[in-house]
Order: structure tokens, then C-alpha cells, then sequence
């Protein structure tokens, strides 16, 4: 149940994930480039990507492919702790990079921080569908990547050119400010609204 962020959007979904030998859950390389070429094949406008890991040469290329023909990529930036490495894809040039904050707006403990974090939005007990009735929560900057997803997809469908950096100057002027004033390494460049 629930009508979602955008009631009424269409969502095309690229299965990207398998699980590895201990049943963890692991992209494969070549689903995740199959999945962004079916993407961008069905006319996808925004993507996100509601994983983080190490980087991957091919899939950067992917990235840049998609990026310059104008599908906007969403990230969400890890949660590996404060003192992590940039995590790849929300790392590359052109990604906007999501980390989470509670309902207090503090920021996720775990999340990662630095020059990768664009914005920031709810990802601490986040409720999310599930196969129950009762759904279940989630945390973490995963959980808060579509909220920034859908706060791009608004701004298409208000005939916003789609250009990372000018919708990304859009959201920041109505973002609420975090931390230190102004872009600083935890909260990006505030919290989207």
C-alpha cells in the first residue's frame, strides 16, 4: 500500500542484483551495465542507484554514457562511517550523491562523508513496502536516495532542462541548510525538500 513519493509515475525497474555463495546481496558487473543500457533504452530521464561500493572502470565509462545523454543519476554516497573513502558510483563527476539523516535531521551515523555528498534526506527508519502488509523499516543512505530521485523527477516534470548541475542549483536553493553554512562534507548541500 501507499502512493509512493510520485503517485502516478512510472517506474521501470533493472534487476542488477544476485547474491553471492553466502546468500549476500552483490551486483554483478555486466547486469549492472545491461541494466543501465535497458534504462536509458526505455527512456529513462532520472536513475537511481541505491548502492555504493569500490569502483569499476567499465561502469564509470557506463555512467558517463548515460550522463551525457542527459538521464540524470542519483547515489546514494555509503555507509561505511565518517572516515570511508569516497564510494563509487555517487564519486563520480556529473552523480548526485545522497547520504541520510534521521527525523531530528542529524546525519547517519554510518554514512559516509566528503566531497561526494550532494544532499541530503531522510534514511533513518525509513518504512518501505514489503512482501508483508506491515511493510518494515530501513536505514541507511540507500533509503534516502529516492527521496532525492523523486525531488529531480518533480523538477523534469516541470520542464526543468535535465542538466545534473542546474537541477542540482534548483534544489539547493529550497534544501534547508545543515551543519556548517553553506556545502560542507556531512550534509552536502542541505536537506532536499
Amino acid at each position: 500500500g501507499g502512493a509512493g513519493l510520485l503517485p502516478g509515475a512510472r517506474l521501470e525497474v533493472a534487476s542488477v542484483f544476485g547474491a553471492d555463495s553466502a546468500g549476500i546481496p552483490m551486483a554483478d558487473v555486466v547486469a549492472l551495465l545491461g541494466g543501465l543500457d535497458w534504462l536509458v533504452g526505455s527512456g529513462a530521464r532520472v536513475i537511481n542507484m541505491s548502492f555504493a561500493g569500490d569502483a569499476n572502470a567499465v561502469v564509470a565509462l557506463a555512467l558517463r554514457r548515460v550522463i551525457n545523454g542527459r538521464a540524470i543519476v542519483v547515489a546514494a554516497v555509503g555507509n561505511e562511517g565518517p572516515t570511508a573513502p569516497p564510494a563509487f558510483p555517487a564519486d563520480e563527476p556529473g552523480v548526485i550523491g545522497v547520504t541520510a539523516v534521521d527525523n531530528h535531521r542529524q546525519s547517519y551515523a554510518d554514512a559516509n562523508r566528503g566531497d561526494d555528498v550532494d544532499f541530503a534526506a531522510p534514511g533513518v527508519r525509513v518504512w518501505t513496502p514489503g512482501p508483508t502488509a506491515a511493510g518494515s523499516y530501513h536505514t541507511g543512505t540507500s533509503f534516502a536516495t529516492p527521496f532525492v530521485t523523486a525531488a529531480v523527477a518533480a523538477r523534469l516534470v516541470e520542464g526543468v532542462k535535465p542538466d545534473a548541475d542546474g537541477i542540482a542549483d534548483g534544489l539547493a536553493a529550497t534544501a534547508v541548510d545543515l551543519g556548517q553554512p553553506g556545502t560542507d562534507p556531512v550534509f552536502g548541500r542541505g536537506l532536499i525538500q
